[in-house]
């Protein structure tokens, strides 16, 4: 008999959901539920862990906005280790940083200290600093949206870098608000926050992504320049800058002479197309 009841107790023991751990749960309950869910995840091939890592991110994000900020706040040290369904885990990406940040900040009349809140353990100043570049590059690599003027700021007053390098250059955040049709009033604080035109320019004509859009988009470039700077729209570079574009590629040019190619398998050979990098 004694043994029935216990049974019975079990079975109406409330379950506990990953919303519920995402916002009352310790930082290592918080961790182990994301970890029991992508493990799932992974292993079954359902949809399940991912609305379940959703959920607890969910969760984190309430509690966050109720003024308990550690499981966030782990999310954000830890991004890797968040990572989303199946798909994540060959992924550089994890978290959908950028939407999160938006959301704890909009409406916010302190959103740069609700940003630099939420990126407060991590403790490595270049992760943290890279954390915010590719976020400000991911407000403005989209079309324009209700409240980015507001976001841009806040990222760039938390410390992010208007003309952060990029696969070895800078310029891309600036090419890509231009790209998109962002504001004047954005492109103007990324120009007050750092960002080069110059850079910029030097990117679309140097980068894959502008191959199809090139010449539209630079002529958007010397538009936005001319509007904010007052440089005229007819001159298209600087000729310090085209001195060092001219002495790149030539660079570039002579070290591939000097480099005879390796062999590639079949497989490799076949294998040409990749996506255009920007």
């Amino acid at each position: 008999m004694r043994r029935r009841k216990e049974q019975a107790a079990v079975v109406a023991a409330p379950t506990r959901t990953f919303y519920d751990v995402g916002l009352n749960g310790t930082v290592d309950e918080f961790r182990q539920a994301n970890k029991g869910a992508f493990d799932y995840r992974y292993s079954s091939g359902q949809h399940h862990g991912t609305q379940s890592q959703r959920d607890l991110q969910r969760g984190a994000i309430q509690a966050f906005l109720e003024g308990r900020p550690e499981n966030l706040q782990t999310v954000f040290a830890n991004l890797s280790e968040f990572k989303i369904g199946v798909e994540a885990k060959f992924s550089t990406e994890t978290v959908d940083r950028k939407k999160i940040l938006f959301d704890l900040t909009e409406g916010s009349d302190r959103p740069a200290a609700i940003i630099a809140l939420a990126l407060a353990q991590i403790c490595e100043p270049e992760k943290k600093q890279e954390v915010l570049d590719e976020v400000l590059c991911d407000a403005v690599h989209c079309n324009p949206y209700p409240g980015e003027e507001a976001f841009v700021s806040a990222l760039l007053k938390a410390g992010a870098n208007a003309n952060a390098e990029f696969m070895g250059s800078p310029g891309k955040i600036l090419a890509m608000a231009i790209t998109y049709a962002h504001p004047p009033r954005v492109v103007k604080m990324l120009y007050d926050g750092g960002a080069s035109f110059d850079d910029a320019l030097f990117r679309m004509r140097t980068k894959p992504f502008w191959d199809d859009k090139r010449e539209m988009c630079i002529e958007k470039l010397k538009a936005y320049r001319q509007e904010i700077t007052g440089e005229a729209a007819t001159v298209e570079v600087r000729p310090e800058i085209l001195l060092e574009m001219r002495q790149m590629i030539a660079d570039f040019t002579e070290a591939a002479k000097d480099k005879k190619p390796a062999a590639q398998p079949a497989a490799a050979r076949a294998k040409k197309t990749a996506a255009p990098t920007a």
